[in-house]
Formats: C-alpha cells, structure tokens, sequence
C-alpha cells in the first residue's frame, strides 16, 4: 500500500513538473515574410510554447488568407506561403491553449484575453457586449456537407464589459476557398528545446525521492537493497 502510494506521488509530482514548465512566450523572426492582404503590424510574430516546443504564428499574419490559399502548392503539413510551417491539428491547438491557461468547458477569462491578444486579435463583434475573438483554421477535415472541403476552426472569444464572459471551442467550419479578414490559419513549426538547468533537475530529484521515502520508511531501505527487517 506504501510503495502504491509512493508511486502515485511520484507520478503527481512529474505531472505537475510539466505543467510548471510550461510558459508562453512571445519572439519575433525578422525573416517571416507578411502578405499584403495580412492585418499584421506587430512586433512579435511569434508565440513558443515551452512545453510543446511548438512555435505559433500569429494569426494576424495569415488573417485573410483562405486554407488552399496557404497551403498554396504544398501541403497542410508543409505550407507554401509560409515555408517552415505546417497546419496545426485541433489536438495540438487544445494543448497549447491548455499551457497558456486555458480549457474548454472552463475557460479563464484573464487567460483567454491574453491569449486573444498574443496569438492574434482577429476580429471585434458588434453589439451591447462587444465580442473580442481570434478564429484559426486547423487541420482537421470540417462538419460542412463536401464539396468543397472545409476545415475545424478553433475559437477564442470575450466580452470586454458586463456580463463579463469568456469561451473556448473548436466547432465551426470553413470552406477551404474562402478567405475571411476575420480568420487566420493555426500554423506552427518546430521550436529550439531549451536544456533544463541542472540545479532544477536536481531539486525535482530530491523532491521526489525525500516524498517516496517519508512514505516508504524503513520499506526504502529494504527496497535499496540495505539491512533485513
């Protein structure tokens, strides 16, 4: 039951050594070349997930652009208008939302506002509550009757005045020849995997055994090999 036990902290503790590392940051890549048709005019066209070592880019960039128009002569794991970049799977979209702090079906709205603006404001609604969003095109196959083929398009939204909310989803649809100025393409390549400082591997180490052996006792000895009950 102990050794159980023990071994169900040392899982938690890992779990939750990953979710620590995960950090969300904005770079910039001089070389990243925007279309005229983007509404780009940052600083910062890129988001690393630390996590996933996925770098994003930001939706702006390829805002107007329809999925065959940035798939181009490539493909959506290997797109033409952006070279370097493929299209991201809802999978990977969730996941990165989830390292930014947010979470379908709970979103925290201070979390979604960030993520909107960092990722990419792509769009203001009208209206009493005045609706703030980022709308991405993913790679996977849409809801839409075919012909033509469509694609999920994942959602961030809040409202920026009482009742305040915020939303997170992947639901809705677009046809791949149309274009939106609203709309923008969930694009990621590869990012460089940082090496973890030796100090913070060692306090994770000393972390997990000192947990196992508080749990263990004299078991631990036993189980290294050291005296006999």
């Amino acid at each position: 039951m102990k050794m159980l036990l023990a071994t169900c902290i040392v899982v938690s503790l890992l779990v939750c050594v990953r979710v620590a590392s995960a950090q969300i940051t904005s770079i910039n890549d001089p070389s990243i070349v925007v279309p005229a048709s983007s509404s780009y005019n940052g600083s910062s066209n890129l988001i690393l997930d630390s996590a996933t070592n996925l770098e994003w880019l930001n939706l702006k960039i390829s805002s107007n652009m329809s999925f065959n128009q940035v798939v181009g002569s490539g493909t959506a794991n290997a797109v033409a208008s952006f070279p370097g970049f493929r299209y991201a799977t809802a999978a990977e979209v969730t996941t990165f939302w989830q390292d930014a702090g947010v979470v379908i079906g709970q979103p925290n709205r201070n979390a979604v506002e960030a993520l909107v603006f960092t990722w990419g404001l792509t769009g203001i609604g009208g209206g009493s509550d005045t609706l703030y969003y980022s709308q991405a095109i993913t790679q996977d196959p849409g809801m839409l009757s075919s012909p033509p083929s469509n694609h999920l398009l994942a959602g961030l939204n809040f409202t920026a005045i009482p009742p305040i909310a915020a939303n997170a989803g992947i639901s809705d649809s677009r046809y791949d020849t149309v274009p939106s100025p609203d709309t923008g393409s969930a694009l990621v390549r590869g990012g460089a995997v940082p090496e973890p400082p030796a100090f913070a591997l060692g306090a994770i180490a000393a972390i997990i055994l000192s947990s196992v052996y508080a749990i263990c006792g004299r078991s631990w000895t036993l189980l290294c090999g050291g005296g006999r009950p």
